[in-house]
């Protein structure tokens, strides 16, 4: 038996942040724990699962080379050997590192991403990371049931609405 220190194997923990109402915060939330958790020194990947109005490169002031719709395409040729993490964009700030996995910029793009392939790439992360964030969309989609299913965490952001319902 080796006496030499081994790697420990990661298989991160995947956070969703989900809500059926939309402009609750998620998109914000999402990217304030990407940062508190690399602040930390954890290994994390932001991926932006909100396919048609993701914001998180917005939020962050990213400019995406390659998208979940690029990392779908390389998938559908290369299989199993496509590597998920040369699809990240990565981010820095005072210190500050983490990546992320970028929505879709076409609408077009949006409407032809597969459950499938975005679970694929979850889990293509998961060995790469501590946690993988997912920012999702304000809907129950396959997608979206899809990665709540795949979640070690789902995180339900939630507003109370306080005008009363007059019925007459």
């Amino acid at each position: 038996m080796s006496t030499e220190s081994r790697p420990t194997p990661v298989n991160g923990i995947v956070i969703t942040f989900f809500s059926t109402a939309s402009a609750v915060g998620k998109t914000l939330v999402a990217c304030n724990m990407a940062s508190e958790l690399a602040r930390e020194g954890y290994r994390v990947c932001l991926a932006d699962f909100d396919l048609q109005f993701g914001d998180v490169c917005h939020f962050l002031k990213l400019q995406p080379e390659k998208t979940l719709a690029d990392l779908q395409r390389t998938m559908q040729v290369e299989g199993d050997s496509c590597r998920a993490e040369d699809f990240l964009t990565p981010y820095e700030r005072e210190g500050v590192h983490f990546d992320v996995l970028a929505a879709p910029k076409l609408l077009e793009e949006a409407y032809n991403i597969h459950h499938e392939y975005a679970v694929r790439a979850v889990r293509n992360l998961q060995p790469h990371y501590d946690y993988i964030l997912v920012d999702m969309a304000s809907m129950f989609s396959t997608l979206n049931l899809a990665m709540l299913d795949l979640s070690t965490i789902v995180t339900f952001l939630g507003i109370v609405d306080f005008l009363p319902t007059i019925k007459t």
